[in-house]
């Protein structure tokens, strides 16, 4: 009776958190360069906090601010900024540090902008050890596999092949049939 192996069970559940650590991985990293891409690009000024802004989301709850400011070509701009995981310091009427992009200033950001790459590094390490693991795991079995597929053949090494129908054989079954239905009987 062959028994049942959860280890194929684990290895498959290994192999999916490890794809999804480096999807994970990609589309933080795809973050990463859209942010530090922004921030080549973006203009620091100061701006009005008009009023605060509190989000609620199945993700948990986001700040950010209402805010006006000026471009350096005189243009008023009333917007709101992105919202961030942790609330902002400051009041409605204070000054504070924005960065916007010059070809779109009415998405404002508060500093400090950015994803730390280790946010990126860790989900990327984690799926490459786990997808590690299973490429390990079906190596050690291939090679269990390729060395008793050796050993099943060599244990029959050193006998010398013998046919299972030889001539005689075959003129012993063909001397039996003639015999049984009195056929081909030598006269």
């Amino acid at each position: 009776m062959k028994s049942f192996s959860i280890v194929p069970i684990i290895m498959g559940i290994f192999l999916v958190i490890g794809c999804l650590g480096l999807r994970e991985s990609h589309q933080n990293y795809q973050d990463y360069r859209s942010v530090e891409a922004f921030k080549a690009r973006a203009i620091s000024t100061r701006a009005e906090i008009m009023s605060h802004i509190t989000n609620y989301s199945r993700q948990g709850v986001s700040y950010g601010f209402s805010v006006e400011f000026t471009t350096p070509d005189g243009k008023r701009i009333y917007a709101k900024t992105l919202l961030q995981p942790t609330k902002p310091q400051g009041e409605s009427g204070d000054l504070t540090e924005i960065l916007y992009d010059p070809q779109n200033p009415d998405e404002p950001r508060l500093p400090p902008v950015g994803i730390p790459l280790k946010k990126t590094l860790v989900p990327g390490a984690v799926g490459a050890s786990f997808i590690g693991m299973v490429f390990l795991y079906a190596m050690a079995a291939l090679m269990k596999a390729a060395r008793t597929a050796r050993h099943a053949t060599s244990k029959y090494q050193g006998q010398s092949a013998r046919a299972l129908n030889t001539s005689s054989s075959r003129d012993k079954l063909v001397a039996k049939y003639q015999k049984s239905h009195g056929r081909f009987s030598k006269s």
